[in-house]
């Protein structure tokens, strides 16, 4: 045996003792006879001696390498340590997020009242946000009637902006405070019910108060609440019914009549206001308010005006929302789209925000009100309480059927309650299935006629439809059914695009009306994309696209930016190599990374001032290779292997995921983009469409049907 390494030890004999000098790699049985030979010992303690060499080499062996691996996890320790408190001096951890666990979380629990509750806090807040807007714009009139400088608009526009963005600051951080304290509430709720199942939801719903719930975590909120109401005492007072300040101190009897005509769908105001015109008689004021609303109105705008001029507070400093005041309905009339707007906000004027939201007695019922042929007042409630009151014996009931029946010939919704508007829209759907016959996939595509502009971004204001998009939207994020639309930007407006004045201004425009409460709004993301482009000395080229992410567009939660040199459409014919291809390519497959599973893709990609006519033959040339590159991209994802054999797992699998199913070829509206209509074509006549669009419609859904041998 040989020694392991170099040591020394100590021999202890009767009379001497004896240093032993080993170094590594000798023998030891020879070193042993050495020493045996050296100093004349008996031959039997060779034996002896040779165990004691070999315990002493095991022993100084084991105490060398003990000491090493302490002293190593010692310094281990000391530069963790070290390395840890230096870090955590520049570079401290972020808490977690858990607004987007929380709102997923309420959004889907089987507790309705949640879920409403959401919808109508969001829907308040974007109401709030329109009048600013309204007033802002009205405002911005009268000073441009009234000769204001151009540094006198320009410094208003910049303090009505500043007070908007405030707004929508403090909208913000309100509703992701009130989503977070729901969401602790529902739980510590779930945690007192060990017995509960979560799929259960009857008896979730039946042991879980969903609006003790929600006032709960309401009061929470609103604990910080009070003492920015103590130091605007005149925002606060505004805030109160304007008619209010006008009546006496009402007694039982007024109050009754009062909520009588409310519960008749009038508002409080209203009310208010045609009993004082009345002098307190019922049924004069319900007479006045049938037949004559502009002479209540008018009244209520003289009111608000007054309030108005007699407040220190200017419209726009209003630092919460539950103090933001309503504009004047009936000042100088702008336009009639805006008009519409404008009697919608009206009559959702006492909507409630998380402030007050214990008072509301159903969130939902304030929302969903009809706004058929756009009138003001329930249509539903019109036509269901004319014959009901027409059949009863009372006078007083009978009158005022009457009266019911006058409104409604004078709303003239007599005789077309049940006509339906003729919105003549070019759109047909196909289904196909891309793969080998052991794998496959289904997949819808749609191809319509539509201003991208202002039917998908920016449709009509209409406060029922306002609420689908948002529950639609709701159910979405969070999950892999995503919905993106592909915008074209003009590479030489990337200057200045985030001002929403350039290419995509209805876009913008849709953005600003509301409050993002999910991600940065669309400025802030814009302006971070703006400083990555300026990391990379490469210029911005055709082809090249950038993601904005959103919550507060109608039935799209992705928009990707394509970049498109407008000046080389007519020169450059599109091909399969083109930068647009590689780049729609590009949106392709991030579409499978990112759980999107609709798009919407325009089919000639054409930028929005596009409005020379061309050809057929060019615009199918350019629709059939957007078509070939999609269909390209599905043949080629089929085969990727992600896509499963049986066709309802697949179906199941395309409702709740599982890569782009729904595709959309928008089509634009415009009859100038399209040539002259050929005399050998018979469109299919539609009351309202231009023939030129028809034409070009039924040429490019026969192209489709072809290259996608559709079903």
């Amino acid at each position: 045996m040989q020694a392991t390494r170099s040591f020394q030890a100590s021999l202890c004999l009767d009379n001497q003792n004896i240093t032993l000098d080993i170094q590594k790699g000798q023998n030891l049985k020879d070193f042993t006879q050495h020493i045996v030979q050296s100093y004349h010992l008996p031959t039997h303690v060779s034996v002896s001696i040779y165990s004691s060499i070999q315990r002493a080499m095991t022993c100084s062996t084991t105490r060398k390498e003990g000491g090493l691996s302490h002293s190593k996890k010692e310094l281990r320790h000391l530069f963790m340590d070290a390395y840890q408190s230096n870090t955590l001096q520049y570079n401290n951890k972020p808490e977690e997020d858990i607004f987007p666990r929380a709102y997923h979380t309420l959004v889907h629990c089987p507790i309705a009242t949640i879920f409403d509750t959401l919808l109508e806090l969001e829907q308040s807040y974007a109401i709030a946000i329109g009048e600013l807007l309204a007033s802002g714009e009205d405002e911005f009139m009268q000073k441009l009637e009234a000769g204001a400088t151009e540094e006198e608009i320009q410094a208003f526009q910049l303090a009505c902006q500043s007070d908007i963005s405030h707004t929508q600051q403090t909208q913000r951080q309100e509703y992701r405070e009130f989503v977070i304290e729901l969401y602790r509430e529902y739980q510590s709720r779930l945690t007192l019910l060990p017995d509960l199942k979560l799929q259960d939801d009857a008896l979730a719903l039946s042991k879980l108060d969903g609006k003790e719930i929600v006032d709960t975590a309401a009061r929470r909120v609103r604990r910080f609440e009070p003492h920015m109401d103590s130091q605007h005492p005149a925002n606060r007072k505004r805030t109160a019914s304007l008619a209010s300040s006008s009546l006496p101190k009402s007694d039982p009897i007024e109050s009754a009549h009062i909520k009588s005509i409310q519960e008749m769908g009038f508002l409080k105001d209203q009310a208010e206001t045609a009993l004082l015109l009345s002098g307190g008689n019922m049924e004069a004021a319900i007479g006045l308010l049938l037949e004559n609303p502009t002479k209540v109105d008018a009244s209520i705008a003289e009111q608000r005006l007054s309030v108005k001029s007699s407040t220190s507070t200017p419209y726009r400093r209003s630092h919460s929302l539950s103090q933001v005041p309503r504009p004047n309905l009936m000042a100088s009339p702008p336009s009639s789209v805006r008009n519409d707007r404008r009697h919608s906000l009206q009559r959702f004027s006492t909507t409630p925000t998380f402030l007050n939201i214990t008072t509301s007695k159903s969130p939902a019922s304030a929302s969903v009100s009809s706004s058929a042929n756009n009138k003001s007042w329930p249509i539903s409630f019109l036509q269901q309480q004319k014959q009901n009151m027409e059949n009863t014996n009372l006078s007083s009931m009978k009158k005022l059927g009457g009266w019911l029946g006058k409104a409604m010939e004078n709303l003239g919704i007599d005789h077309d309650a049940h006509k339906q508007r003729d919105q003549p829209q070019l759109v047909e759907s196909f289904s196909i299935k891309v793969g080998t016959t052991q794998i496959t996939s289904s997949h819808n595509l749609r191809l319509l006629v539509i201003d991208e502009a202002t039917e998908i971004f920016h449709p009509p204001y209409d406060p029922p439809r306002e609420m689908a998009y948002r529950a639609e939207t709701a159910t979405k994020l969070y999950t892999s059914s995503l919905s993106a639309a592909i915008v074209l930007i003009d590479i030489e407006d990337w200057d200045g695009y985030k001002s929403g004045k350039k290419s995509n201004g209805a876009l913008f425009a849709r953005c600003q009306q509301s409050t993002e409460f999910h991600f940065a709004d669309i400025e802030s993301q814009i302006t971070q994309i703006e400083q990555d482009f300026s990391l990379h000395p490469t210029r911005i080229t055709e082809g090249t696209f950038f993601i904005t992410k959103h919550s507060n567009l109608p039935r799209t939660q992705v928009v990707f930016h394509l970049f498109i040199d407008s000046t080389a459409v007519v020169d450059t014919d599109l091909s399969n190599r083109h930068p647009l291809m590689i780049g729609l390519r590009n949106i392709s497959k991030m579409t499978t990374q990112f759980d999107i599973s609709s798009i919407s893709i325009p089919l000639l990609f054409l930028p929005d001032g596009f409005n020379e006519k061309h050809d057929s033959a060019w615009l199918q040339k350019r629709g059939e290779v957007v078509m070939k590159c999609i269909k390209g991209f599905l043949s080629e994802n089929s085969r990727s292997g992600k896509r499963v054999q049986n066709e309802g797992l697949d179906r199941a699998e395309s409702m709740g995921g599982g890569g782009m199913r729904n595709i959309e070829f928008l089509l634009p509206k415009k009859p100038d983009v399209y040539g002259p209509i050929s005399t050998s074509t018979e469109p299919t006549s539609s009351k309202g469409v231009p023939q030129e669009v028809e034409v070009a419609f039924q040429q490019f859904r026969a192209l489709l049907a072809y290259l996608f041998r559709t079903s």
